[in-house]
């Protein structure tokens, strides 16, 4: 873990030094040494987080000591940043300055943001994969440059990537990774290809329930166009009460959680990137209700298994991706931490 100080910060140091508390403690403790104990204990709370930036640090008299605030910020791994007020009391003790009363919380009002440009394509690759939690085995990337590329050249792109994309009646785990892959990547590796996705979902009718696509066994040439799977009307209503678009919208909702958790906001805006109307997505969660606890638990688990968090990182992560206060408190302590 990496500390920096901000320009603030070292203004703030600067005054501490000169005398600017007007109530005067011990000779032996001052508010240089006060706040130096204190940000050690800022550095041991962050110790799991790749940088942490303090800024602001100020201190106040008290009767047998200093109390230190300060503005802290941390980063992750994956280029999260969580932003927390900090505060601790130094004081004289038996053993030295010691310390007390210390803690940090998420600054009010704050929004925890992630790191949104990557210097490479490789690592916005992998950034957008972490965040989808889809899974990225070793050469995956390479992979699917080579699969940008087929498309770029085929005299059929839709159809390619409409094969590539199509949900088998028995959908497993690394098929549902796979697929969740190749409409993710898109955007970053061949954004040419982004409006091929579009076209491949509505005019192969990809959606939950729907019949597979059929793969060529031979190349397709632009003379003989491809045949088109039959598009069937869905009647009004599927059942009383449930129209077609929200009885696909359930089992397209089912088939995400029965590979990755998901938190009824992700899940939704999950839903929504694959075209359903806001209103089908949340029919879908909410008919499905699931345990988000549980779901919670189970997202806080696979964040540990990619990567380092701190108790309150992994809550803060977890409320990013949707959560309440409450399922990203219950899931991270069910894993330990």
């Amino acid at each position: 873990m990496k500390r920096t100080f901000a320009a603030a910060a070292v203004v703030s140091v600067a005054l501490l030094i000169g005398g600017c508390s007007t109530k005067s403690t011990s000779a032996e403790i001052t508010a240089e040494a006060a706040t130096t104990a204190c940000l050690d204990q800022a550095d041991k709370l962050a110790a799991t987080f790749t940088q942490t930036t303090i800024t602001a640090p100020n201190s106040e008299a008290t009767d047998d000591g200093y109390r230190i605030t300060a503005r802290v910020e941390n980063s992750t791994s994956d280029g999260t940043t969580v932003k927390r007020d900090f505060t601790c009391l130094a004081y004289l003790g038996d053993n030295g300055i010691e310390t007390r009363e210390v803690d940090w919380t998420p600054t009010a009002g704050q929004t925890t943001t992630r790191a949104t440009a990557p210097q490479t394509l490789r690592e916005q690759y992998d950034t957008r994969m972490a965040t989808g939690k889809i899974q990225n085995p070793a050469g995956a990337f390479d992979e699917d440059t080579k699969f940008c590329e087929t498309l770029r050249t085929s005299n059929d792109p839709v159809r390619i990537l409409a094969e590539a994309i199509t949900r088998p009646p028995n959908l497993d785990t690394p098929t549902a990774h796979r697929i969740s892959r190749i409409r993710e990547m898109i955007p970053i590796l061949c954004a040419d290809q982004t409006a091929t996705i579009q076209r491949a979902t509505e005019e192969f009718n990809l959606y939950p329930g729907a019949q597979p696509v059929t793969p060529t066994t031979k190349p397709v040439v632009a003379a003989t166009p491809p045949l088109a799977v039959p598009k069937t009307t869905a009647p009004a209503k599927t059942e009383p009460g449930i129209t077609a678009g929200q009885k696909n919208a359930v089992r397209a909702a089912k088939d995400y959680l029965a590979y990755t958790a998901f938190s009824r906001q992700g899940l939704i805006e999950q839903l929504e990137f694959e075209n359903y109307s806001t209103d089908d997505a949340t029919f879908a969660v909410d008919y499905i209700a699931p345990d988000w606890n549980i779901q919670a638990a189970k997202a806080a688990q696979d964040y540990l298994d990619y990567t380092a968090f701190s108790r309150q990182g992994l809550i803060d992560q977890l409320m990013f991706e949707g959560y309440t206060s409450a399922q990203a408190q219950y899931g991270v302590e069910q894993t330990g931490l």
